[in-house]
């Protein structure tokens, strides 16, 4: 299932995102978030997965 489908089936996600209302359409092109993965780079990513991961250890402490 393609990540913007999952937040037009959902109410409770559209309400966490900040919807005021329900919404019946997709959000965004599931290819966005493609182009912006192209645009940072993979030296970008890297570090933004690392502070991820590095967020995660912590709270599993």
């Amino acid at each position: 299932m393609r990540p913007p489908l999952q937040i037009q089936e959902n109410p409770y996600l559209q309400f966490s995102l900040g919807y005021t209302t329900y919404v019946d359409e997709e959000p965004f092109h599931h290819s966005l978030l493609t182009h912006f993965r192209e645009r940072l780079g993979l030296e970008v990513l890297a570090e933004v997965n690392g502070w991820i991961a590095h967020a995660a250890l912590q709270a599993e402490r």
